[in-house]
């Protein structure tokens, strides 16, 4: 039976209901035909007098939760990464036992997605950005079991220079082979007892801390954030909350607009995040002893 034929729609929602949404016993029960139509028609009619559920899919759901001890890198900016912060993460994970890597927004500079004329002409093009992208992802990614890639800023050029048909995903198909990447600018992170959000927000402030505190009282957790380029470790306003600027890694010399122009803007902090057992930890390319940790 088709689900226009059926009589007492009302009860076959109720029974649906009662079965905690079970639909292949509503089926049988009430000798629908089943296929999706019917079982989308059971879903609509779940809300009160009939009036159908919004078929717009739910994405919170479709935020990335995971889960244990993670190396925070954000900002990478390829091809103007900063090695030497990077070489100096890897082997903080190995010294931690690190086996989770998550890349917090921004792997790829895309500067020829840029709205923004070049300054000077460009020494490195795309296709030598992406190669130049799929070396460091190979050295990079190799020491971990898991790789989670978030989607920042500079990511979303490509979409925003071709209607959305070319993604970050797109480009580098060959190295994210083994990585899980989101369209999203978070995740969750569960380490320890602790809940994590790793966010590459849109904001920004010149003041070190403020846009992690600020989205760490909107969201409730802990908060590791990637874009400002600031290094910082701050407790919100109710003291429940740490709330971290992660850092960058990107290469200051490397970057044509940051040597060239004179502005108020702070000096960028380069460095890295690692939360282990659910506490958080902040290493600086300048002023962490390296010595003392990998010695």
């Amino acid at each position: 039976m088709r689900w226009g034929e059926l009589a007492d729609k009302t009860a076959a929602r109720d029974y649906f209901l009662s079965s905690g949404r079970d639909y292949a016993a509503t089926i049988r029960q009430h000798g629908l035909d089943d296929n999706e139509n019917t079982r989308r028609r059971l879903r609509e009619w779940t809300v009160g007098n009939g009036i159908p559920v919004s078929q717009t899919p739910d994405y919170e759901s479709m935020i990335l939760e995971v889960k244990g001890d993670a190396l925070i890198l954000g900002d990478l900016e390829i091809p103007d990464h900063d090695a030497d912060v990077l070489v100096l993460a890897v082997k903080i994970a190995k010294k931690l036992k690190i086996k989770r890597l998550i890349l917090n927004g921004d792997l790829l500079a895309l500067d020829g997605f840029s709205k923004f004329m070049p300054m000077l002409p460009r020494t490195q093009g795309t296709g030598s950005e992406i190669k130049v992208a799929e070396r460091v992802c190979d050295a990079l990614f190799r020491p971990f079991d898991e790789i989670d890639v978030l989607t920042g800023n500079h990511c979303r050029r490509p979409q925003w220079g071709t209607n959305g048909e070319l993604t970050l995903a797109d480009l580098l198909a060959h190295a994210f082979q083994q990585a899980e990447i989101t369209p999203f600018s978070r995740i969750h992170l569960t380490s320890g007892e602790a809940e994590w959000l790793v966010a590459h927000p849109d904001n920004y402030s010149r003041i070190p801390g403020a846009v992690a505190r600020e989205v760490a009282e909107i969201e409730h957790k802990n908060v590791v954030c990637a874009h400002t380029h600031h290094l910082s470790l701050s407790i919100d306003k109710s003291g429940h909350y740490a709330c971290m600027d992660g850092g960058h890694c990107r290469d200051p010399r490397r970057t044509l607009y940051k040597v060239a122009k004179v502005n108020r803007y702070p000096m960028w902090a380069a460095g890295f995040t690692v939360i282990k057992n659910g506490k958080p930890y902040l290493f600086s390319k300048d002023f962490t002893d390296w010595g003392f940790w990998l010695g």
